[in-house]
């Protein structure tokens, strides 16, 4: 069929023509309906989550200061419990002393070993604050009350950990006496010339 004969039957036929501008208009508008909706869905989950992220600030936002001043009093109890430096060393072995008084044992010839500032070149510790003393303590009881030494040493408020322990029975002590023999390190607060001194090298 020639153009001619299509363009006559055409107009013979006017609702063809229409029908079909009508479909191709419907097709049309289909098709960018589609790509808007897909458009729209993008930008309604992008919404959704923006509000998520508000609304996880403005959780994480309440009372803010109360939050910042339990962290600050936090900070300061942690520092307030960190044993003072090797210059202390008298006021240490007193904090020896007394707990042995009051756990009822004998503390003998306690000595300081070492004083590890932190980041300092060289040192053996990981800790990036607080320095570490070291001594060397003895104590010798009845069993049960070297061990609640052992545990009041532990888990008071100031930081020590035992880093070598040996308990041997006391020589010519009667019953369950017995001596350990231990090293302990506590953390401690660095002094202000050993700061100067790491500082310079």
């Amino acid at each position: 069929m020639d153009t001619q004969k299509i363009i006559a039957y055409l107009k013979q036929h006017p609702i063809v023509v229409i029908c079909g501008g009508v479909s191709l208009l419907l097709i049309l508008a289909i098709v960018l309906r589609a790509a808007t909706l897909d458009g729209i869905r993008t930008e309604y989950q992008e919404a959704l989550d923006a509000v998520k992220v508000i609304d996880s600030n403005n959780a994480n936002s309440t009372d803010l200061a109360a939050q910042v001043e339990t962290a600050k009093k936090m900070s300061e109890d942690i520092e307030s419990r960190l044993m003072k430096s090797a210059d202390a060393q008298n006021e240490h072995f007193l904090y020896f002393a007394t707990l042995a008084v009051d756990c009822d044992v004998n503390l003998t010839n306690p000595t300081q070993r070492a004083f590890y500032i932190a980041k300092a070149k060289g040192t053996p510790i990981k800790t990036e604050q607080a320095s570490q003393l070291e001594y060397q303590l003895a104590v010798t009881g009845d069993f049960n009350k070297v061990m609640n030494y052992l545990y009041r040493l532990t888990t008071g408020r100031n930081f020590i950990r035992i880093q070598q322990l040996n308990i041997n029975p006391a020589p010519a002590q009667p019953g369950k006496v017995v001596i350990a023999n231990m090293i302990v390190r506590c953390l401690a607060v660095t002094p202000e010339k050993k700061k100067e001194e790491k500082d310079s090298k």
